[in-house]
């Protein structure tokens, strides 16, 4: 938090030109709309964050706008890790289900067929993988 709020005070004093207090409303500190747009593309660009257009008024102070800046980035990471998990466990999920079907499928081939059927079995596949190959070039 003490690094966002830093990095969002060293960029009003970038714009204004002067240091900014931390609690100093930031149109008395002289951001008025275009320094509010120059801030907003600053804050976004430095911190790979989406913020409203009115951040800069919303947000009166640099304690504020790092606050919020904060809280967006919370936002942003918290969902990254619930997408994150979400792919893991269907991923694994999938898994699971190919490794059962797989191994319903041996234990079938397993108790029906002889090792020479199964032999017969993957030689034609691999003709017909040959093949399809061989036709497609």
């Amino acid at each position: 938090m003490d690094e966002i709020q830093g990095g969002v005070r060293r960029m009003c004093a970038t714009i204004v030109g002067t240091l900014v207090e931390p609690d100093a409303p930031l149109t008395d500190c002289g951001i008025d709309s275009l320094g509010a747009a120059e801030l907003r593309s600053a804050i976004q660009h430095e911190f790979a964050v989406v913020l409203p257009v009115t951040v800069a008024f919303e947000c009166p102070t640099t304690n504020a706008l790092g606050a919020f800046v904060h809280k967006e980035l919370s936002a942003a990471r918290a969902e990254a890790i619930k997408q994150s998990s979400d792919r893991e466990r269907h991923t694994r999920a999938r898994k699971r289900i190919v490794a059962t079907s797989w191994r319903s499928i041996a234990e079938t081939i397993y108790d029906t067929l002889t090792l020479r059927d199964v032999v017969v079995a993957v030689l034609a596949y691999l003709v017909y993988v040959t093949l399809a190959r061989i036709e497609s070039l």
